[in-house]
Protein backbone atom coordinates (compact mmCIF):
# COMPACT_ATOMS: atom_id res chain seq x y z
CA UNK A 1 0.00 0.00 0.00
CA UNK A 2 1.05 3.71 -1.06
CA UNK A 3 2.36 5.33 2.03
CA UNK A 4 -0.29 8.12 1.46
CA UNK A 5 -2.92 5.46 0.14
CA UNK A 6 -4.85 5.90 3.93
CA UNK A 7 -4.96 9.77 3.17
CA UNK A 8 -6.75 9.35 -0.17
CA UNK A 9 -9.43 6.72 1.08
CA UNK A 10 -10.14 9.07 4.45
CA UNK A 11 -10.57 12.18 2.52
CA UNK A 12 -12.89 10.50 -0.17
CA UNK A 13 -14.92 8.87 2.36
CA UNK A 14 -15.53 12.10 3.70
CA UNK A 15 -15.85 13.67 0.19
CA UNK A 16 -18.45 11.21 -0.55
CA UNK A 17 -20.51 11.64 2.50
CA UNK A 18 -20.47 15.68 2.00
CA UNK A 19 -21.79 15.31 -1.45
CA UNK A 20 -24.50 13.04 -0.21
CA UNK A 21 -23.26 10.41 -2.13
CA UNK A 22 -23.58 7.50 0.81
CA UNK A 23 -24.07 4.23 -1.61
CA UNK A 24 -20.33 4.93 -3.03
CA UNK A 25 -18.62 5.24 0.26
CA UNK A 26 -19.78 1.33 0.32
CA UNK A 27 -17.38 0.81 -2.50
CA UNK A 28 -14.10 2.09 -0.47
CA UNK A 29 -15.45 0.05 2.95
CA UNK A 30 -14.53 -3.89 3.61
CA UNK A 31 -17.46 -6.10 3.40
CA UNK A 32 -16.39 -6.87 7.36
CA UNK A 33 -16.13 -3.12 8.00
CA UNK A 34 -16.44 -2.25 11.80
CA UNK A 35 -18.02 1.13 12.92
CA UNK A 36 -18.25 2.31 16.14
CA UNK A 37 -20.04 5.50 17.44
CA UNK A 38 -19.71 5.81 21.09
CA UNK A 39 -22.97 6.74 22.94
CA UNK A 40 -25.66 5.58 24.10
CA UNK A 41 -28.56 4.45 21.86
CA UNK A 42 -31.04 5.81 24.13
CA UNK A 43 -30.22 9.32 23.87
CA UNK A 44 -28.19 8.95 20.51
CA UNK A 45 -30.17 7.02 17.86
CA UNK A 46 -26.88 6.59 15.45
CA UNK A 47 -24.64 4.65 18.63
CA UNK A 48 -23.07 1.18 18.96
CA UNK A 49 -21.40 -0.64 16.88
CA UNK A 50 -22.10 -1.71 13.44
CA UNK A 51 -20.61 -4.57 11.27
CA UNK A 52 -20.59 -5.16 7.61
CA UNK A 53 -22.45 -3.60 5.01
CA UNK A 54 -25.73 -4.33 6.07
CA UNK A 55 -24.70 -2.55 9.55
CA UNK A 56 -23.18 0.61 7.61
CA UNK A 57 -26.42 0.76 6.15
CA UNK A 58 -28.01 0.80 9.79
CA UNK A 59 -26.22 3.13 10.64
CA UNK A 60 -26.90 5.69 7.83
CA UNK A 61 -30.50 5.12 8.07
CA UNK A 62 -30.39 6.06 11.75
CA UNK A 63 -28.56 9.21 10.81
CA UNK A 64 -31.08 9.95 8.46
CA UNK A 65 -34.11 8.99 10.64
CA UNK A 66 -32.74 11.56 13.33
CA UNK A 67 -31.16 14.44 12.12
CA UNK A 68 -32.85 16.58 9.24
CA UNK A 69 -29.26 17.65 8.26
CA UNK A 70 -25.72 16.67 8.73
CA UNK A 71 -22.69 18.26 7.55
CA UNK A 72 -19.11 17.63 8.05
CA UNK A 73 -17.11 19.89 5.44
CA UNK A 74 -14.39 17.78 3.76
CA UNK A 75 -12.61 20.58 2.85
CA UNK A 76 -12.20 21.83 6.33
CA UNK A 77 -10.81 18.65 7.89
CA UNK A 78 -7.56 18.18 9.02
CA UNK A 79 -6.28 14.30 8.26
CA UNK A 80 -2.86 13.23 10.63
CA UNK A 81 -1.22 9.57 9.53
CA UNK A 82 -0.61 7.35 11.91
CA UNK A 83 0.93 4.28 11.99
CA UNK A 84 -0.34 0.72 10.22
CA UNK A 85 -2.56 2.53 7.86
CA UNK A 86 -4.66 4.37 10.79
CA UNK A 87 -5.96 8.11 9.82
CA UNK A 88 -7.27 10.73 12.67
CA UNK A 89 -9.42 13.28 10.99
CA UNK A 90 -10.39 16.13 13.09
CA UNK A 91 -13.10 18.31 12.23
CA UNK A 92 -16.50 19.94 12.91
CA UNK A 93 -19.45 18.56 12.31
CA UNK A 94 -23.02 20.22 11.99
CA UNK A 95 -26.40 19.21 12.54
CA UNK A 96 -30.43 19.18 13.22
CA UNK A 97 -32.46 17.12 14.93
CA UNK A 98 -35.52 16.33 12.61
CA UNK A 99 -37.36 15.64 16.53
CA UNK A 100 -36.53 19.08 17.98
CA UNK A 101 -35.47 21.47 15.24
CA UNK A 102 -32.45 22.10 17.01
CA UNK A 103 -29.06 22.55 16.16
CA UNK A 104 -25.93 21.23 17.54
CA UNK A 105 -22.11 21.96 16.73
CA UNK A 106 -19.23 19.25 18.17
CA UNK A 107 -15.31 19.20 16.89
CA UNK A 108 -14.79 15.48 16.41
CA UNK A 109 -12.29 13.11 16.50
CA UNK A 110 -12.87 10.42 13.71
CA UNK A 111 -10.25 7.24 14.06
CA UNK A 112 -10.17 5.01 10.67
CA UNK A 113 -8.01 2.31 9.69
CA UNK A 114 -7.14 1.18 6.10
CA UNK A 115 -6.16 -1.77 4.70
CA UNK A 116 -5.31 -2.82 1.23
CA UNK A 117 -5.92 0.48 0.71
Amino acid sequence: MESDAPLRVVAELYRLFAEGELEQTFHLMHSDVTLIEPGDPECVPWAGVFTGHPGLRSFYDALGSSLSSIEIDADSLELLPLDAGQVLALGTERGVSSATGKSYETHSAWLWTVEDG
